[in-house]
């Protein structure tokens, strides 16, 4: 069988050899239509599975050469733990427990006390102490013991128990760190401030001056106009006890705060 076609109609049909006429509109206006040899065949085939072959090689070499990606959620989404400290499976964090808070011990200087805590093996630990909202701490002890640790606003410290090896730590409000209430002191009495002016050599000490409130006022009767103003009551006993007076007497009841700290003084003065 060869292939033929019609030239009039275009139709391309097989027949036996020495066909005559096109068996769709009759016309023996035909022409055998000759084919590509197995040679060419090959040729071209061959031509074409090239760049085909090329194309797929490059692109296997460009996936294995690609870094690997981190998969990223659908819809734009982040990924709530992305920032999370990532954590080995196998690692197993030897968490720190608390084991007591000593009884808080107040002195001149503030707070002193210890804490007890441990890890399961015995790791080393750091103990802070941190005010309400602050992000570093206050103080730091590496045994547990704290000293000098000052009254709060809200009475509060938050002591954070760290495993120093990995990171772990344990935490707990620590309350008791208040303000100790002022007591009121002994009051000097008028014959008490007499006795201190009738020996001016006395030292006006620290214990004294506590029982004077702060900006006490005093009034003088008899000073010189010219002398400059006294500022406290120590300045009272100098001038005594260097003979710029020679004498000096409290002429009322001083008056007093709610903490029976001395207020006013009246004092008349003697050259």
């Amino acid at each position: 069988m060869k292939k033929y076609k019609c030239i009039d109609c275009g139709k391309v049909f097989e027949a036996m050899d020495g066909a005559e006429t096109c068996p769709q509109c009759g016309s023996d206006n035909i022409t055998p239509v000759k084919g590509m040899s197995p040679a060419v065949k090959g040729l071209l085939l061959g031509m074409l599975c090239i760049p085909v072959g090329f194309g797929l090689a490059l692109g296997i070499e460009t996936f294995l050469d690609e870094p690997s990606r981190p998969i990223v959620p659908k819809n734009n989404q982040t990924d709530p733990h992305e920032d999370d400290p990532i954590v080995p499976e196998d690692v197993i964090l030897d968490i720190p427990q608390i084991d007591k808070v000593g009884d808080l011990k107040l002195t001149k200087d503030g707070y002193s006390f210890e804490v007890i805590a441990y890890t399961a093996e015995g790791a080393s630990l750091k103990y802070e102490l941190y005010l309400s909202d602050a992000k570093e701490a206050s103080y730091t002890s590496y045994d547990g013991k704290f000293e000098k640790v000052a009254p709060t606003e809200d009475g509060n410290y938050q002591l954070v128990v760290t495993n120093v090896s990995d990171g772990s730590y344990a935490e707990q409000l620590l309350p008791g760190f208040v303000q100790p209430a002022e007591k009121p002191v002994d009051p000097l009495t008028k014959a008490d401030l007499q006795k201190l002016l009738n020996n001016p050599s006395a030292f006006f000490s620290n214990a004294l001056k506590s029982k004077f409130a702060k900006g006490y006022k005093m009034t003088f009767i008899g000073l010189d106009p010219e002398e400059p103003a006294v500022p406290d009551f120590g300045e009272v006993l100098n001038a005594l006890d260097n003979g710029a007076w020679s004498r000096a007497t409290i002429m009322e009841e001083p008056k007093y705060d709610e903490m029976n700290r001395i207020t006013f003084l009246k004092i008349k003065v003697e050259y």
